[in-house]
């Protein structure tokens, strides 16, 4: 990649972006593995960003260069808050330091954008899957480990005990047509049995 932005097409050599000496590009080389950037502003106008850098080799091991993709924190965020989680529930992002991943760069700590105290806060930025309930609401939190960002779920009690109802419910109904069954069996055996 020697000039990436159509914008860039009637550059002039000396005007081209020298990549092999931005950020990314040189800790992508050092660790040897998938980088992920803090977010920054990108330079062409287009809002927050944040790039993954993946180092590759030729045959026998030797450093080729490095391919690099600009994710726009816009784009990930229309991605999350996109899922269909049911009535009430949403996920959120957290960056490792406990704030809000958002679009429009506001930095606010998950304790105040979820108006949760400080335990819970810990709890989240800690995830490891587990879930815990906080005011009627339960979350739950994973890391994503090469971003290292963690991606939080806030889902209503009522909307996750609706679900709980309604696997019950499936089960009452299993358990009372085998009863239904079982019964029927037995009247038709005893009638032949007479």
């Amino acid at each position: 990649m020697t000039i990436y932005e159509k914008r860039s097409d009637g550059a002039r050599e000396k005007e081209i972006y020298d990549f092999t000496k931005a950020s990314w590009y040189v800790e992508c080389k050092k660790q040897r593995k998938t980088i992920f950037t803090d977010i920054y502003l990108d330079a062409f106008g287009k809002g927050l960003t944040i790039t993954c850098a993946e180092p590759y080799y030729d045959g026998k091991g030797n450093f080729l260069g490095v391919f690099a993709l600009d994710i726009l924190i816009s784009d990930v965020y229309e991605e999350i808050t996109n899922m269909d989680m049911g009535e009430g529930a949403y996920a959120f992002l957290l960056d490792e330091d406990g704030y809000v991943i958002s679009p429009d760069g506001e930095h606010v700590p998950v304790a105040k954008a979820e108006a949760l105290d400080e335990e819970a806060s810990e709890i989240l930025l800690a995830s490891n899957g587990s879930v815990f309930e906080r005011h009627g609401i339960y979350y739950t939190g994973d890391k994503i480990t090469n971003a290292g960002w963690i991606l939080c779920i806030h889902a209503p009690a009522d909307l996750t005990l609706s679900t709980v109802r309604a696997i019950d419910n499936d089960i009452i109904a299993a358990i009372i047509a085998f009863i239904l069954i079982f019964a029927v069996r037995q009247v038709f055996y005893f009638y032949h049995m007479n």
